[in-house]
């Protein structure tokens, strides 16, 4: 299960995104950043609540970091996987 919150501020908004990034939950991502990626509005992902991650759910990770999104508060685990 996949818990996403918006909080939006002057400089930007930022999506906390809470419990497992795989299957459906990575739809449900890709769906609430595709708005800010495409409008090149400054988007954050906080990712502190973030307890597993599939193979998609790190394709997307990398997919957004690539398009200027912020991915920030994640486990060393995950920054290690997001790597290139």
């Amino acid at each position: 299960m996949l818990r996403i919150t918006t909080k939006t501020a002057k400089k930007g908004s930022t999506l906390m995104v809470e419990g497992k990034l795989q299957g459906e939950g990575v739809r449900v991502l890709r769906d609430e950043c595709r708005p800010y990626v495409e409008s090149a509005a400054r988007l954050a992902v906080d990712l502190s609540g973030v307890t597993f991650v599939d193979r998609d759910g790190i394709r997307l990770l990398r997919q957004l970091a690539d398009s200027r999104v912020h991915l920030i508060h994640c486990s060393a685990l995950i920054a290690e996987l997001c790597k290139r």
